[in-house]
């Protein structure tokens, strides 16, 4: 049964693997390789062959699909984007092999989708990173110096999260020790010669 997101139906990757076993009584072959595992990126390659007897003749088609989870992007790949880069991959494969593609016109898979919209959280000033805890409910731009250090030095949240604590730390410094907007340099008259 679809998964609707957003009024459109997704297949999950383990109904089109379903479906694909009852239309093929299991004639297939799929694969998977982790094709790149580096930095905390993995990259996984799926290939599904399926075997059609046409006429008493053997058809095969060979289709792959391609995915790449970052870990700490998202909840769910601190601790398992080697098995949502897998899953992905998987799906997309059976995507381009058309398995329940007509029946939802979705080339994505429910789970692809799911992940994907995980990752769309809009990170700003205005972002809430904690959700328990001394700074429950506070946003980024309200938190204290030094939990905005452990979110930068210590936590496993994103990069996009960190990169917006480090900014905000580099503005809190700033204003610590330079409460008095920073006067100009007075401007060299023609005469004066360089102290160097």
């Amino acid at each position: 049964m679809p998964v609707k997101i957003h009024n459109k139906d997704y297949y999950t990757v383990a109904e089109r693997l379903a479906h694909l076993n009852e239309e093929t009584a299991g004639e297939y072959s799929l694969t998977t390789e982790m094709t790149y595992f580096k930095d905390g990126i993995v990259v996984f390659k799926a290939t599904l062959t399926i075997n059609k007897y046409i006429d008493g003749i053997i058809s095969t088609r060979t289709y792959t699909g391609h995915a790449m989870e970052k870990e700490g992007s998202s909840t769910i790949n601190k601790t398992s984007f080697v098995e949502n880069a897998e899953t992905s991959a998987i799906g997309r494969s059976l995507a381009s092999a058309s398995v329940l593609l007509e029946e939802s016109g979705q080339f994505a898979s429910a789970d692809e989708v799911a992940n994907a919209l995980k990752n769309q959280v809009e990170i700003d000033e205005n972002y809430i990173p904690f959700k328990k805890g001394a700074n429950k409910g506070k946003k980024m731009s309200e938190i204290d110096v030094m939990s905005l250090e452990w979110i930068l030095h210590e936590s496993g949240m994103s990069k996009e999260v960190k990169d917006l604590a480090d900014g905000l730390l580099q503005n809190k410094y700033v204003e610590e020790n330079h409460p008095d907007s920073i006067e100009e340099a007075p401007e060299k008259q023609d005469n004066e010669e360089l102290p160097f």
